[in-house]
Parts: structure tokens; sequence; C-alpha cells
């Protein structure tokens, strides 16, 4: 007999890697003439760079120093493949509730910023033709107002002031100003890895 383990993560306990080798060893404890195949799986959450790294062994990973959702520095990893001038990014690494600790979630003032700050630090090292994003794990609701403000989109209330981190903020806005917005992000072929249908607005929105 042979068994394909094939597991995602296990949110807050075990990553792919590690539910496979407790899978395995279960499986071995029963019968030990059992061959296995590790396979991780992920639908676009935590550990989404790990197995894109075993899928695809000519991606090669870099650390920037960018922010965690409620605007501390952190260092996070991307992903970079030169032959399809590709880049992978995990959305749980930069603006994902593993981040903040239980006491400090609070989607009001959770920012999509330091998202927006780790791609324009990729495109700035690397020609990029495709993002492949994973949001799954993420702390944040901003409506992707912070990413824009990183990417150089203004968005004022009617002083003429930046608004502030969270969706909180977002029903200040009085001004979008796309001026200062490099159009070469419109001309990127962007993929989003995702397992759950999540509209925006309405009784299923977000």
């Amino acid at each position: 007999m042979h068994v394909l383990i094939a597991p995602d993560a296990f949110k807050g306990s075990l990553t792919q890697q590690e539910a496979c080798r407790t899978i395995d060893k279960g499986i071995k404890s029963a019968c030990e003439m059992i061959e296995t195949t590790h396979l991780p799986l992920s639908d676009g959450g935590e550990g989404m760079l790990d197995v894109c790294m075993d899928m695809f062994p000519g991606a090669k990973a870099y650390d920037v120093s960018t922010f965690d959702p409620l605007g501390r520095p952190i260092d996070a990893t991307y992903l970079y493949m030169q032959k399809t001038k590709t880049i992978y990014v995990e959305m749980a690494k930069v603006s994902g509730l593993l981040l903040v600790n239980d006491d400090e979630r609070d989607i009001f003032r959770a920012s999509t910023y330091g998202l927006g700050h780790l791609l324009k630090k990729a495109t700035d090292i690397h020609e990029v033709r495709h993002l492949i994003i994973g949001i799954g794990g993420s702390a944040t609701n901003d409506g992707g107002a912070g990413f824009l403000q990183a990417l150089g989109v203004s968005m004022t209330d009617e002083q003429g002031n930046q608004i502030s981190p969270g969706n909180k903020a977002l029903t200040t806005i009085k001004t979008i100003d796309f001026s200062s917005f490099d159009p070469a992000y419109a001309f990127l072929d962007v993929t989003v890895l995702c397992d759950v249908d999540n509209p925006l607005l309405g009784a299923e929105g977000a």
C-alpha cells in the first residue's frame, strides 16, 4: 500500500510539513511496510511560500523590511522566480493574524500597508510580470486601502490629511488621487489564491 499525505496547515498548531511528518509517524506506527509520499498543500494562507518553495525549485527567497498589520517594523519573506519574472507573496507573513497577539487583534485599525510596501520594494529590485498572492490568514479588512497607499495612492479627508490606517477611516475619505501611482503596476498579471467566496459587501460580505 502507498499513502499520499497531502494536508494543508492546521492553523495555530502545525505547519503543512509538520502535519505530513506527524501523519506519516501515525501511519508507520500502524504498519512499517506502508510507503508514503508527502505533498504539502496550501489554500493561500499560512505556509503558502513553503509549499511554493517545494513546488518551484527555481524560486528564490528574499527578505525585506516592512510593517505588520499594526504598523510595527518587521522583516518579511517573498519568493521570486527569475525565469518567469514571477513574485510570490504570502499575505499571512505581512498582514497576518499570527503576527498579532489575541489581545491586539483590532480589525478597525489593522492595515494592509505593509503588504503594499513589500510589493513596492520587491518590484524596485526585480522585473516583475506576474504577481501570485495568497490572501489567507489576514488580520486586516481595510479594502486594500493601505496596500494602495504604500504604492503611492493618496487618500485624504476633508481637511486634506492622509486617512488613518484601518477600515474605520474609510468613511472619512474625501479624495483619492492616483497621480503618484506607478502605472507599471496596472500591467502586472495578478493571480489571487484563496479558498472562499468572500464578497466585500452584503449579507455574506467581509
